[in-house]
């Protein structure tokens, strides 16, 4: 993944303001340091999480309850859509090599010129044999 372009997206903390300095600034653990430092991401930003008591289990409602952390859904899905599609934007722009897509209709242009070839082929030997 190192070679390829990866931007991390972390599930941050629960309640309002911004979900980085909510984190301190410490978007994972320490011990995932090594998996971010192999993956080398080229973006690691946070959202707003859910919390929903209903689904955790007992030690993380107890882990809940002595964080005070507070119950409900706070994810922002239209800061979550911004950026996706923000990033989606700059990949389209990266991606698309304005060279590529010109050899891609050529390439496609020469198909169908092959293609129309075999057709005229095809009814030259079909009048021959059928002596229409």
């Amino acid at each position: 993944m190192a070679q390829k372009k990866v931007c991390a997206f972390v599930s941050g903390p629960a309640g309002d303001g911004d979900p980085v300095e909510g984190m301190q600034e410490r978007l994972y653990p320490g011990k995932l340091q090594f998996v971010f430092d192999t993956i080398k991401p080229a973006e690691t930003t946070a959202f707003h999480g859910n919390v929903d008591l209903t689904k955790l289990s007992g030690f993380e409602n107890w882990v809940m309850e002595k964080l005070k952390a507070p119950e409900g859904d706070f994810r922002n899905r239209n800061a979550i859509s911004t950026r996706v599609k923000g990033i989606a934007k700059q990949l389209r722009a990266t991606l698309i090599n304005p060279h590529l897509v010109r050899q891609m209709n050529q390439n496609s242009l020469i198909r169908l010129m092959f293609l129309f070839l075999l057709i005229i082929l095809f009814l030259s030997l079909f009048s021959r044999i059928c002596h229409c």
